[in-house]
C-alpha cells in the first residue's frame, strides 16, 4: 500500500537526519565525551609547575581540572567550586591559606558533585569548599551536558553521599544520547566554527608576562583563577546585558529544581565530613536582574536565591552575596557583560567574608 511507503521513506529520512546529526556531534565532540582534548596534557602540566597558562582555543575544562586533581601532589585547605562567575575568586582572598580553584564554565550541580569527590578520591578532605551557587544549579532543565565527561566521577560521588551503587547504565546512555542532542549539535556547530577561526593558532602557551598575551587569549592562573580575555573585559557590559535579555535565557527557563535533594545531600555529606562550606551567590548586571526580576518566566529562577538562604540556615551555613546587584554593592560599571563581575570588584564583595 502506498501509505506504508511513504511511513518507511519518512522514517529512513529521520534515521539520516539523526545519523547525520550523531556524525557531526561524534566529529566534533564540543564536550569531549568520546575523546581526549590535544591540549590539556601540555596545559596542566605547565599549571602543575607552577606557570600561569594562556589559552585562546576551546578545551575541556572539565577534564583539565581532573587531569590536575589526579596529578597535583598538593592538598589544599580552600577549594572552590562552581562556574565561571566564580573563576575570578583567587588565592589572595584566603592570606595564610594553600587554595585551589576548580570552577567550569556552565556548572551544573553534576559538575560540582564530580569536582568534588575527585578532589576527595585523591586528596581527602580540605578545610573548607566555596561553592558558587548560580540560579540555574537547582534546574533539572538546565539543558547543561559538558558533565559527561567527568560522570564516571559524578557516578562515584553519588555512590559516597547515597551508599548505592553507581548508576552506570543510566549514564552510559546519557552520554551515547548526546549523539542525537540538540544542545550538543548547538555546541559542535560552535566549536567548529571556532576551530576553523582559529586555523593553525597553536592554542596554549605559558605566560610570562600578561601584558603581552593575545587579547582573545583567557589566562588559567597558578592557583586555578582565571582572568578573562582583553577584548572581554573591555566591551560594553551594558550593551551585552541588553543583547543576552533580548533572547530566551533557555537556561532559566521551564524552572523545576528537583535537583534540591540532590544538594541537600551534598550539603549534608559536607557537613558530616567537619569541611567548612561558604554558598556564594554572584550578582548580575543591573540591566539582566531588573529583567528577571520583572518577568514571569523567569520568577523561580530568582527564587533560587531565597530557598538556598533557607538551606543554609537550617545547616548553619554561610552565605555570601546575591544575584541582586543592588545588595552586592556593585554597578554596571563593576561587570564586563551581562553576568560576569570583574575579578577586582568579586574581590571587593568577598574580601573579609570568606
Amino acid at each position: 500500500m502506498p501509505y506504508k511507503r511513504y511511513i518507511i521513506g519518512a522514517l529512513a529520512l529521520v534515521f539520516c537526519l539523526l545519523g547525520m546529526v550523531a556524525a557531526v556531534n561524534y566529529a566534533m565532540d564540543s564536550g569531549n565525551l568520546f575523546g581526549k582534548d590535544q591540549i590539556l596534557k601540555r596545559c596542566g602540566e605547565w599549571l602543575l609547575e607552577g606557570r600561569a597558562v594562556a589559552v585562546t582555543q576551546n578545551y575541556d575544562e572539565r577534564l583539565l581540572q581532573k587531569y590536575l586533581i589526579e596529578h597535583d601532589k598538593q592538598s589544599y585547605d580552600v577549594v572552590v567550586i562552581g562556574s565561571s562567575r566564580s573563576m575570578g575568586i583567587g588565592r589572595e582572598l584566603f592570606p595564610g591559606q594553600s587554595f585551589k580553584n576548580y570552577s567550569v564554565s556552565g556548572a551544573s550541580l553534576k559538575d560540582d558533585v564530580a569536582l568534588y569527590f575527585l578532589y576527595e578520591k585523591w586528596h581527602g578532605t580540605p578545610k573548607k569548599v566555596v561553592i558558587g551557587v548560580d540560579a540555574w544549579l537547582l534546574n533539572h532543565n538546565h539543558d547543561e551536558s559538558r558533565w559527561q565527561s567527568i560522570a564516571d566521577a559524578y557516578a562515584y560521588g553519588m555512590a559516597k553521599i547515597s551508599r548505592d551503587e553507581p548508576r552506570a547504565r543510566k549514564l552510559f546512555l546519557e552520554k551515547y544520547s548526546q549523539l542525537i542532542s540538540w544542545p550538543y549539535l548547538k555546541a559542535s556547530i560552535e566549536k567548529m566554527k571556532r576551530k576553523r577561526a582559529a586555523e593553525g593558532a597553536d592554542g596554549v602557551c605559558e605566560v610570562d608576562n600578561l601584558e603581552k598575551i593575545q587579547e582573545n587569549a583567557a589566562v588559567v592562573l597558578q592557583d586555578g583563577s582565571h582572568i578573562a580575555p582583553a577584548k572581554e573585559r573591555e566591551k560594553d557590559a551594558d550593551a551585552a546585558a541588553r543583547q543576552f535579555i533580548a533572547k530566551r535565557i533557555e537556561a532559566l527557563e521551564n524552572y523545576d529544581d528537583s535537583e534540591k535533594t540532590e544538594f541537600q545531600a551534598l550539603i549534608s555529606y559536607l557537613n558530616k565530613q567537619d569541611v567548612e562550606v561558604v554558598l556564594y551567590l554572584t550578582p548580575y548586571h543591573p540591566i539582566v536582574y531588573s529583567y528577571l526580576e520583572h518577568a514571569e518566566r523567569y520568577e523561580k529562577a530568582l527564587k533560587t536565591e531565597r530557598l538556598i538562604k533557607e538551606l543554609a540556615m537550617e545547616d548553619g551555613i554561610a552565605v555570601v552575596g546575591s544575584y541582586n546587584p543592588a545588595l552586592c554593592g556593585v554597578s554596571g560599571e563593576d561587570f564586563t557583560d551581562e553576568m560576569h563581575l570583574r575579578r577586582e570588584s568579586l574581590q571587593r564583595i568577598l574580601e573579609g567574608k570568606m
